[in-house]
């Protein structure tokens, strides 16, 4: 039962527009790890112990969040989290992956930033590297 619940949730972030998905896969857009942004050294980085979904973020770090998107009206940064999840199930780890990736948004958005200027990307354990993490990264 929980699973349609996250699942119908996903699909109304998406069709409000609070989530940005793309079903499209371009050189630009590559699902696998997302190598484009490979070349592109983070904003900012949290990682996370085992599966928790929720932690306190560095305060610091929050700030030069805000302070670079506070810079320009056009300056947008994009969620890039990941998770790891028992038994290896994508499905689980995309889920918690997403929670940490709004949570995070929803500080944002606290702190006065439109939600238009935050994309979230929830990759849950599609990654070659740490799988309890969330990479902020300039746009």
């Amino acid at each position: 039962m929980s699973k349609y619940i996250a699942v119908i949730i996903l699909i109304i972030l998406c069709i409000t527009g609070n989530v940005y998905a793309q079903d499209k896969v371009t050189k630009d857009n590559v699902i696998e790890d997302l190598p484009w942004l490979k070349a592109q050294k983070a904003l900012v980085e949290f990682t996370f112990t085992d599966n928790a979904q929720e932690q306190e973020f560095n305060e610091t770090s929050l700030q030069n969040i805000v302070s670079f998107l506070d810079e320009s009206a056009t300056n947008r940064v994009q969620i890039v989290s990941y998770a790891d999840a028992e038994d290896d199930l994508s499905s689980k780890a995309r889920q918690i992956s997403l929670k940490r990736a709004l949570n995070l948004r929803n500080k944002l958005i606290n702190r006065g930033i439109s939600k238009e200027r935050v994309i979230v990307r929830a990759m849950g354990n599609k990654t070659a590297g740490d799988k309890n993490r969330i990479a902020v990264f300039k746009l």
